[in-house]
């Protein structure tokens, strides 16, 4: 298995694997030579991943395709989703969703993630 470098993304998957929640997580800017997605397909996740850049997304997929994994990565913007609503129970964007407005950002994740979230953390 490998190392992530983002401490972070360690203590979000406790907290996921603790929730009793579905096993669903999209990665909003989920690009990159070490994609935070194939963790959580280590531990079982259905993942989902939209990143903008396509030669971050081809290197995303080909780090998967090297692992035997299919993280479901695909180019888009994470402003324009084209997911049903409350079709997932985690988000996880690291450093991508800087770029947003802090509105479009809330409003946008609000909209897919599960409501049982949102209601046992009181948001």
């Amino acid at each position: 298995m490998e190392l992530f470098k983002q401490i972070p993304l360690y203590r979000f998957l406790a907290l996921c694997n603790e929730s009793g929640m579905e096993k669903t997580i999209l990665d909003c800017g989920a690009g990159g030579d070490t994609p935070p997605l194939s963790l959580f397909a280590n531990y079982g996740y259905a993942t989902y991943g939209i990143e903008m850049n396509v030669e971050q997304m081809n290197r995303a997929n080909q780090f998967a395709a090297e692992r035997g994994q299919n993280l479901n990565i695909y180019q888009g913007d994470m402003r324009q989703l084209a997911l049903n609503d409350e079709s997932m129970s985690f988000v996880y964007s690291y450093n991508s969703i800087f770029y947003m407005k802090k509105q479009d950002a809330i409003s946008d994740i609000n909209i897919f993630m599960k409501r049982e979230i949102g209601r046992k953390h009181n948001l």
